[in-house]
């Protein structure tokens, strides 16, 4: 069962619902920020392909391991009714999100922000985050794709209310047109 809500709640998109586990009817989930205490969100949305967030009612997300969740519905008696929740988008209203310490930023915060090197360089902007395992990226789409490494060498200054992040990266350093 999904409820409606109203479209002026600021929602977070923090993953994708994946393919159904068991036969419950419960989901995987692919949760793109690892520094969110998913576990401790009580109130989760599901977007439909028409971009309307609802809410997902009575459902809880549990660890299994390393990054790895599901998404437990105990209105879904089995795995059918699962599917048809397969690859959609699931957040949480930003009101939820603890506050972070000055100078940690949440990935949704930086996603569209002007990247700019140290040289003045405009590279692009923040299309994406990622993690390759040892740090998180920033993923930059312009005239080229940069995927720099979000450490503290690297990353000199991010501004919020100036919507731009200041790195330490050569224009030329980029993967592919």
């Amino acid at each position: 069962m999904v409820s409606s809500i109203g479209t002026q709640v600021d929602h977070i998109e923090l993953g994708k619902i994946g393919r159904p586990h068991g036969l419950a009817g419960d989901n995987h989930i692919e949760i793109w920020d690892h520094h969110i205490p998913i576990t401790s969100v009580t109130r989760w949305y599901i977007q439909h392909t028409n971009q309307q967030w609802q809410h997902l009612p009575e459902v809880t997300v549990q660890h299994c391991y390393d990054h790895h969740y599901l998404l437990i519905n105990p209105n879904h008696e089995d795995r059918t009714q699962a599917q048809a929740l397969t690859n959609h988008m699931i957040g949480v209203t930003r009101n939820q999100l603890p506050s972070l310490p000055k100078g940690s930023y949440y990935w949704h915060d930086l996603i569209g922000l002007a990247t700019i090197n140290i040289d003045h360089v405009h590279l692009g902007t923040v299309g994406e985050l990622m993690n390759n395992g040892a740090h998180d990226l920033l993923v930059v789409k312009g005239q080229y794709t940069y995927n720099i490494p979000y450490v503290d060498a690297i990353i000199k200054q991010v501004s919020l209310a100036n919507r731009q992040v200041i790195v330490d990266w050569p224009q030329d350093a980029h993967c592919h047109a």
